[in-house]
């Protein structure tokens, strides 16, 4: 049993690790006007959005112009994240 919350331990640490990767990696696409690229890493199947997540896709869509699109992602990062009718 204490096994299997080892490996349980273990996944979570990758997945948290693989989240930030995602999120850094995002940031530099955004940074260098790669917008569709960082939302679309931001937004990848199987990855539900947390608040970082969020407050990125809020960045994207300032740099946009699309400033009311912008007010709803970070109204989403101010509630905690959660993926559930926001695109």
């Amino acid at each position: 049993m204490g096994r299997t919350s080892s490996d349980s331990a273990i996944k979570a640490a990758i997945t948290r690790f693989n989240d930030r990767v995602r999120l850094a990696r995002a940031s530099e696409l955004a940074l260098a006007g790669r917008l569709l690229e960082a939302e679309a890493l931001v937004l990848d199947d199987g990855h539900r959005p947390n608040h970082e997540d969020y407050d990125l896709l809020a960045r994207i869509q300032v740099r946009r112009g699309r400033f009311q699109q912008a007010q709803a992602f970070w109204r989403k990062a101010l509630d905690g994240g959660g993926d559930e009718g926001v695109i």
